[in-house]
């Protein structure tokens, strides 16, 4: 175990990896609903390479992220959670990666089925296939990256939920915000009455 990691919070590099993989992921997914919609061949060609490469760099981010969160250590539970609560806390994360594991395998499978992989590769000068939606990798690809959204807002609302109620739960992940409840308990001083 790492001697830099404090017994309430994930490693230092574990943080940034977690932190990086995070943005990557809010740039994908915009990205990836609105490639649907560009019309331009040029325009829809980067798009598609940026979305793999961004796609590629998260999963790498990931399996790193995991072999060092795997030799570090993680923090223990979280105080105050109940049993049940504890559990769906694993099933969720759980879940974040075996859907983002998903993609990755969709879209590459896309990439081969479809021959855009050679496109996107510039080993091909075929155009995009204009049917890359009826391939059955893509309509996967498709349901689980709403599957992944879900989560995602999910591990979200958990976060926010508990930072509010119960405080320091971002500090696992090198945010330090002080508790937050005491926030929303805080009222203006009160003044006497100027007689």
């Amino acid at each position: 175990m790492n001697k830099e990691r404090t017994p309430d919070a994930y490693s230092p590099r574990v943080q940034v990896l977690h932190w990086l993989s995070a943005a990557l992921i809010l740039m994908m997914i915009p990205l990836g609903f609105l490639m649907q919609r560009i019309a331009s061949q040029p325009l829809e060609l980067f798009a598609l390479r940026l979305h793999m490469l961004l796609g590629v760099v998260v999963l790498v981010l990931t399996a790193v992220r995991l072999i060092w969160r795997w030799v570090d250590g993680s923090p223990g539970p979280l105080p105050g959670l109940s049993p049940l609560h504890r559990r769906l806390v694993g099933v969720v994360h759980a879940l974040l990666y075996l859907v983002l594991a998903g993609l990755s395998i969709s879209g590459a499978v896309l990439l081969l089925q479809s021959g855009l992989g050679a496109i996107l590769l510039g080993l091909s000068s075929e155009p995009i296939p204009a049917n890359l939606s009826e391939y059955l990798p893509r309509q996967a690809h498709a349901l689980e990256a709403r599957v992944y959204i879900g989560l995602l807002v999910g591990h979200l609302s958990g976060v926010f939920v508990f930072q509010l109620t119960k405080g320091e739960v971002l500090s696992r992940m090198g945010v330090r915000v002080g508790h937050t409840a005491q926030w929303l308990a805080w009222s203006p001083p009160q003044h006497p009455p100027v007689a």
